[in-house]
């Protein structure tokens, strides 16, 4: 957008305005749930010392852009990173975004608190579980996985020392 016409670099930018405001209301369409904000009353508040590993954080609505400021896009799950312990010198939290399962990373000071228990949604309830559902099938698929190389390397063993027997 280079040009000396000042009112012709005004009538593009509006467009481009115009074409970013019908791309907000078409992700908007396609959100299945409340879009209610997620207040500060509505969380415990953080600590230096909180580890937040395995718990529903809140993002901060000042740090997300005017469009995403609901509850679909500030519930997160928090996963690891040093900023998720209490205490650790790293600010670095990953997280799994509740709605839609985007794995994400937020600053600690990003986050505005745990969620009280009481104030989740309904929806962000039964997603939590599925997610927990998810990492417990895939933490039991890996044991049966390591289960199984390791008795196959026992059966693998046996059968070494079965034709060194039979070489003697």
């Amino acid at each position: 957008m280079i040009g000396n016409d000042y009112a012709e670099m005004v009538e593009m930018f509006a467009d481009c305005v115009k074409e970013q405001c019908i791309r907000v209301k078409e992700e908007r369409t396609k959100v299945t749930v409340p879009r209610g904000k997620i207040t500060q009353d509505m969380c415990l508040p953080l600590d230096g010392t909180m580890n937040l590993t395995g718990k529903v954080a809140v993002i901060r609505t000042d740090v997300l852009g005017p469009e995403y400021r609901s509850a679909e896009c500030q519930l997160v799950l928090v996963t690891g990173g040093n900023g998720a312990l209490g205490s650790a010198r790293g600010r670095a939290c990953f997280c799994t975004n509740l709605y839609n399962g985007d794995q994400c990373r937020w600053e600690r000071y990003d986050i505005q608190g745990e969620i009280r228990p009481e104030c989740m949604p309904q929806w962000a309830k039964e997603r939590l579980e599925e997610i927990q559902k998810a990492k417990e099938q895939k933490k039991d698929a890996v044991q049966v996985e390591e289960e199984r190389e390791r008795e196959t390397g026992r059966e693998g063993a046996n059968r070494e020392r079965c034709r060194e027997d039979m070489v003697r």
